[in-house]
């Protein structure tokens, strides 16, 4: 045996010696040393899933948070004139939003989703409505404006009135100026239902302005009263609107 041969014969056996140590001493099995159960490799998930507890939010720890409603109501509106206040509310959390008044005025009408308060006030309704609140509700909370007052204001106008003093009585009798002692106006609200409004003790006074009339109809009428005391029927009926 040469000495190539020896030297191939221990490298051999030292090979199989380190591979029989690294098995405990025990017959050689190569699979041993590749076969892998999976027990370092296999993830059963307990450390990847997730089973919500940590992003599922229940509501107790968002809670909610109020609207908020603000705007400047018209606090005046003439008779017969339209009236409209709109007020602006917002949410944060994007919750439906219903509007509710108190002490609403009795001639206008309030829109439940929209907070708006309109109408037109009639003659009626001059005067003072107080106290009005309205409110927004998230379904949670309720937040209201400061609380307000309306009044209706009464619109008043006038009416000229002129007429010619009548030359005969009516049965054509003339009628001197002088027999003529003054004129007298009557007004209503129907033509059926007029009752005096001012006597005018001067023959020569052939015109009259009624001030401060209230919104409405109407109706005017005016006679002549002579120095005897006799008064003539009503003249033709004159119609005014304010």
């Amino acid at each position: 045996m040469n000495n190539f041969e020896i030297a191939t014969r221990l490298l051999c056996a030292l090979a199989l010696s380190v591979a029989l140590t690294a098995c405990g001493g025990g017959a050689f099995d190569p699979s041993a040393t590749v076969t892998d159960d999976g027990t370092n490799v296999t993830d059963d998930g307990t450390n990847v899933t997730d089973d919500g507890t940590n992003v599922t939010d229940d509501g107790t720890d968002a809670p909610n948070n109020p609207p908020t409603i603000f705007g400047t109501p018209i606090l005046a509106v003439d008779a017969g004139m339209y009236y409209s206040f709109a007020p602006t509310a917002y949410d944060s959390d994007n919750d439906v939003l219903t509007f509710n008044i108190i002490n609403a005025p009795a001639w206008a009408s309030f829109d439940t989703s929209t907070g708006v308060l309109s109408g037109t006030p009639e003659a009626a309704d001059v005067g003072i409505d107080n106290s009005i609140v309205i409110s927004v509700f998230d379904g949670t909370a309720i937040v209201s404006l400061i609380q307000f007052d309306i009044v209706v204001n009464a619109i008043t106008g006038t009416a000229d009135l002129s007429w010619m003093a009548p030359p005969s009585r009516e049965d054509s009798t003339p009628l001197s100026f002088g027999e003529i002692a003054g004129y007298r106006i009557y007004h209503g609200a129907t033509p059926e239902n007029m009752v005096l409004l001012v006597d005018i003790p001067d023959p020569s006074t052939l015109e009259y302005t009624v001030s401060a009339i209230s919104m409405g109809t109407h109706y005017f009428a005016s006679t002549t009263y002579d120095i005897f005391g006799g008064e003539s029927r009503l003249s033709n009926i004159v119609v005014k609107n304010i």
